[in-house]
């Protein structure tokens, strides 16, 4: 079966191998789509359009100028599209008291300013009845430790997709996001060759262990799908996570956070 047949994508945010990004390009292609990709490391992009058979774009999500551009160039190589993925995110360690000004403006510069360039410039660019999925985290509805700036911006983020489920429902582009807990991907690396810091995350798991990148893969495929009625949404893919709680600050070792890239 191919489900986006006669359907062409942009994934942005896909340059790390084994990266929801990745997966979700990959997933979309033997869907039968017609994929580009964007992301600000361009040698890594060109490695996976290479392999689907797509079209990649450098862009940097928090510069204005750089998504302008991209949407230039995904106008001329594609003319409308029809599905809109942004995996782009940054997410910057520290308490409150401990992240200054740059790390907050590096966050906030891809996680709202990104998401707000991207629903800005990139839907004139669609064919109606398309789909928008945003990828969140459940550090935006959760109180995960260590980690206030990216889960601001993710929250931030949360609130862009309901207001643009709102401002492109006439044009019937529905915008949801999918908010995933710990997910096995290079960006997790330090939690995930952390047995000690595993151990403490799926306590919390009731299904027993973290998301993959496909499972959130999946999970946008069926939200772009044209017979998914939902929009506006935030659908956790966390394996119910959700249904408890994140592990608290006393329960983590202090190194936790900091291999995150």
């Amino acid at each position: 079966m191919t489900t986006f047949k006669n359907k062409t994508a942009l994934i942005v945010g896909a340059s790390s191998e084994g990266g929801v990004g990745w997966a979700t390009a990959k997933r979309f292609a033997a869907q039968g789509a017609k994929v580009a990709v964007a992301a600000r490391r361009k040698e890594a992009l060109d490695e996976l359009a290479k392999q689907i058979g797509g079209v990649a774009f450098h862009c940097d999500v928090s510069n204005e100028a750089s998504v302008v551009a991209m949407a230039d160039q995904a106008r001329a190589a594609l003319g409308q599209f029809d599905l809109l993925v942004n995996c782009a995110g940054r997410p910057v360690p520290g308490l409150i008291s401990q992240v200054g000004t740059a790390g907050l403006l590096e966050t906030a510069g891809v996680e709202f300013f990104g998401n707000w360039f991207l629903l800005r410039y990139l839907p004139p660019l669609m064919r109606d009845g398309g789909a928008i999925v945003v990828i969140s985290s459940i550090a935006s509805t959760h109180v995960v430790p260590g980690v206030a700036a990216y889960a601001a911006g993710k929250a931030a983020a949360n609130t862009l997709v309901r207001y643009a489920a709102v401002e492109l429902a006439p044009r019937r582009i529905r915008v949801n996001a999918v908010v995933p807990a710990s997910v096995d991907t290079p960006m997790n690396a330090s939690f995930r060759d952390n047995e000690a810091v595993m151990k403490i995350i799926r306590k919390e798991v009731p299904l027993g262990r973290t998301a993959t990148a496909d499972d959130i893969a999946a999970a946008t495929q069926w939200l772009c799908q044209d017979d998914c009625f939902a929009t506006g949404a935030l659908i956790p893919v966390d394996g119910g996570n959700h249904l408890r709680r994140a592990p608290f600050p006393d329960e983590m070792p202090t190194s936790t956070y900091d291999g995150l890239a």
